[in-house]
């Protein structure tokens, strides 16, 4: 399965210091990712990527 989403949001951090992933991409994140996501920052461009577990797993080994 493959899956993305591209845009641009503004980000808040909550006062724990966590993302708060904005509401129009949370149902569609919580379904396709199986409710576990893995955040990275993008090394070329000033980017977050998420993924699935699952294709982070594979990525990080």
């Amino acid at each position: 399965m493959s899956l993305g989403i591209y845009g641009s949001s503004t980000l808040t951090l909550d006062t724990k210091g966590r993302i708060i992933i904005p509401a129009r991409y949370r149902e569609l994140l919580r379904k396709s990712c199986e409710g576990e996501i893995a955040i990275t920052k993008d090394p070329q461009y000033p980017a977050l990527i998420i993924y699935p577990g699952k294709i982070w797993k594979d990525i990080s080994q």
